[in-house]
């Protein structure tokens, strides 16, 4: 009942259960119950994230790892087989709770904010940034070392089955010229990559984008 209120009273459909809300049994009833009920939701959980996050990262970047934890265990394990980086693939986080990003800072290699975090705007991206070399500075971590990226919410003119979760934000929408000068805003304030939300999302919308992207090519 609560989560259909808050989807009448928000408009939003996503929902982030910490470990507390989120026991596998749990899960399951309100699972059953939202498809009785035909509610859609997409969610998502910090279940044991810390435990998982040490051992991935660190056979990602090691190789192996003799890990016991309060959650998992992962005796002798070993990765194989190696990926071609000496030292794995790059790491990215998508947060913005304080716990997440210095528990995750020291690691990682880039750090990623959903658009609607951030009202989908250059400027909302600003104290997102600040949260995030803060957390470096407190682990240590010179904040540069790690890359900033975004998704961006773009609303075009093709037909097609639009996204759910991006409607509560403003998309941007507009002449290739006027898309292309929001994207080099979002470059002005340090976002060095970004992630196109297409809504539609349509194989012509993505047709759409490419007089942006060349715009953005010729500098």
């Amino acid at each position: 009942d609560r989560i259909e209120a808050l989807i009448a009273e928000t408009g939003r459909r996503g929902f982030h259960f910490v470990d507390e809300a989120a026991p596998p049994h749990g899960l399951k009833d309100l699972a059953l119950t939202l498809l009785e009920r035909g509610t859609t939701i997409t969610w998502w959980g910090n279940i044991r994230f810390e435990e998982a996050f040490t051992i991935i990262r660190t056979l990602l970047r090691e190789g192996q790892i003799d890990f016991d934890g309060q959650f998992y265990r992962a005796r002798d394990c070993e990765l194989v087989p190696r990926g071609p980086r000496p030292e794995g693939p790059p790491l990215m986080i998508g947060s913005v709770g304080r716990r997440m990003l210095e528990f995750t800072a020291p690691h990682v290699d880039a750090w990623n904010a959903w658009h609607d975090w951030f009202g989908n705007t250059a400027e909302g991206v600003a104290p997102l940034h600040a949260a995030v070399d803060e957390a470096c500075r407190k682990t240590g971590r010179d904040p540069a070392a790690v890359e900033r990226t975004v998704t961006v919410l773009f609303l075009l003119t093709g037909k097609g089955r639009q996204t759910d979760v991006a409607r509560p934000t403003p998309a941007h929408h507009g002449t290739p010229e006027q898309l292309a000068e929001v994207l080099r805003g979002y470059a002005r304030v340090g976002v060095a990559h970004v992630q196109l939300v297409l809504d539609p999302i349509t194989v012509e919308s993505i047709a759409e984008c490419a007089p942006v992207l060349e715009l953005l090519d010729r500098g």
